[in-house]
């Protein structure tokens, strides 16, 4: 049983951190502009006898441009989770995972080899049966990226997130995506978790991305742990519509 509580604990950890398949961006949306990401992710994570599968059917993401370098965030993800002990089901649930809003601000663009840095924030926050939301945990993290060349970008975000009852969690995410052309890009990923109650977890992610239009986006990677057992795949759909309330 120590193990389990263990394994729910880091795992919990983990998602407050891996709340996007790649590294947040540096650059904000476009003022006016509502951008859509629907997330499906289905991982399995085994520690000792204790296997948590987890399936988020979808995880929404929005994003809106407030203003020129300020964008507004709202994350709600809808979660499935197993827990199987001792080829055993222990539990099997269907719920609305931790609400995150927040926001990223575009602190300078890219000169040279400095490159284009934003601060993000997001709150954690666990709704209640009587319809109020309890903060619970806070994200932090500044996002840096470089254009390297016209298709090589290298983004890395370095931040910090607390969880009331399980401690702290120190993170590092470095991504570099290649654009084979104008619709198609690869990315290969490399995160780092660093948690308080149960050490570091690091993962290794390859994926790829294909613009339908200029609005409509569709990506899909996977990742193994290197350090746990940990494998996720999954996809996202991006819709962008722009000039909302112009």
């Amino acid at each position: 049983m120590k193990n389990v509580i263990a394994t729910l604990i880091a795992l919990l950890i983990f998602k407050c951190t891996l709340f996007s398949q790649i590294a947040e961006p540096s650059k904000g949306v476009e003022k006016n502009t509502l951008q859509i990401e629907l997330e499906s992710i289905y991982s399995v994570q085994k520690e000792n006898s204790s296997t948590i599968k987890s399936w988020s059917i979808p995880n929404l993401l929005l994003r809106y441009g407030l203003f020129k370098n300020l964008e507004m965030q709202f994350n709600a993800p809808l979660i499935r989770e197993k827990l199987i002990e001792h080829d055993e089901l222990i539990y099997a649930i269907n719920k609305f995972d931790d609400i995150q809003i927040g926001f990223a601000l575009n602190l300078w663009e890219q000169h040279k080899w400095i490159p284009e840095t934003a601060f993000l924030y997001r709150s954690v926050l666990h709704s209640k049966p009587n319809l109020k939301f309890l903060n619970v945990g806070n994200v932090y993290s500044l996002n840096f990226s470089n254009n390297l060349n016209e298709k090589l970008t290298f983004t890395n975000n370095i931040g910090y997130a607390t969880e009331k009852t399980s401690g702290y969690t120190y993170f590092i995410v470095s991504n570099l995506d290649y654009s084979y052309s104008s619709k198609t890009n690869f990315l290969i990923e490399y995160s780092c978790n660093d948690t308080k109650e149960s050490g570091i977890f690091q993962s290794i992610t390859v994926g790829m991305g294909y613009a339908l239009n200029k609005n409509i986006t569709v990506e899909y990677s996977v990742a193994k742990g290197i350090d746990h057992n940990l494998l996720y795949t999954g996809g996202r759909l991006t819709y962008v519509i722009e000039s909302l309330f112009h």
